[in-house]
């Protein structure tokens, strides 16, 4: 009797209406509009990047032409391992590219352009690129775009130690140091580099022989050793900075595959010397900076 009691009420189920509201519940507001404006169009042209720090110290081994090539926009036309390496922005040829050292144009004066294997990323704190139009606010003749790369002081390390090394394929040696020492108010920073490869891979000649030939590459070796010194000093309201900056490299250059030189027959060596005093003052909402350079090329 108890079980049919139990039962019973599920034989006859009832609708519910838990959904339903006697009630309006709707709140009713105003509509939000979105809009942007568009840039002038005298702006479209400019397009400003900084090379994040942290990849700057992932290539700190190699040249700049390595690192613009794989986190940047730009073409980088290069030759292989210590050969020259140009840049073009927008389609632009390498002369219309400026290089640009804490503000001054590095350009060799006699080709007008900048070969960009010869700067080591570990001597740069900071890699800036403006693109077309941009570039005016750092001089003329950037007609494609500027590269400019600064070196900073680190006012809040007072001494600070790195030895980088690395070693590679086909007789490839790397080494960076750099020593930052000083107070709050002066500032050392000593930066040296070295490359040498033999640069000796072996690859398929099929142009020279009728038969297809396993050859290997000579007269391709490189040594580059450059020093960069760095003094800054640091007044209440003024930052002066004197920058000396010296560089040698020594490449073979080789010949065609269609061609049988003897070795080390033909070479290159580029020398260069660059010095760089300035000052920056700040008064108020002004800031006045002025600068001097010095800069000695020899190509051979």
């Amino acid at each position: 009797m108890r079980k049919l009691i139990f039962i019973v009420p599920f034989l006859f189920p009832a609708i519910l209406r838990g959904q339903i509201s006697s009630t309006a519940d709707t709140v009713r507001i105003g509509e939000i509009v979105i809009s942007s404006s568009s840039k002038p169009s005298i702006l479209n042209g400019f397009h400003d990047q900084i090379i994040d720090s942290i990849v700057l110290k992932n290539y700190q081994l190699g040249d700049i032409s390595s690192l613009l090539s794989e986190n940047t926009t730009l073409f980088v036309k290069n030759y292989g391992p210590g050969a020259i390496s140009t840049t073009s922005f927008r389609g632009a040829g390498a002369n219309h590219t400026q290089l640009l050292w804490n503000d001054i144009n590095i350009n060799s004066p006699m080709l007008g352009q900048a070969d960009f294997s010869l700067i080591p990323s570990g001597f740069t704190d900071e890699i800036r690129i403006l693109n077309g139009a941009a570039s005016m606010i750092m001089g003329s003749g950037g007609f494609g775009g500027t590269v400019n790369f600064s070196t900073r002081p680190d006012w809040g390390k007072e001494t600070n130690f790195l030895v980088d090394l690395g070693a590679g394929s086909f007789g490839t040696y790397t080494g960076l140091i750099r020593l930052r020492a000083g107070t709050a108010k002066f500032q050392s920073v000593t930066r040296a580099y070295s490359n040498s490869s033999v640069n000796d891979f072996r690859y398929l000649n099929d142009a020279a022989y009728a038969t297809p030939v396993l050859e290997r590459r000579s007269s391709a070796q490189v040594l580059m050793n450059e020093i960069m010194q760095e003094f800054y000093f640091r007044g209440d309201k003024s930052v002066t900075s004197v920058n000396l900056w010296y560089s040698l490299s020594n490449r073979h250059i080789p010949s065609n595959m269609l061609v049988v030189q003897p070795a080390g027959s033909e070479k290159q060596k580029d020398e260069s010397f660059r010095a760089l005093i300035s000052h920056d003052r700040k008064a108020g909402r002004t800031s006045i900076g002025t600068s001097i350079a010095l800069v000695s090329d020899r190509l051979l």
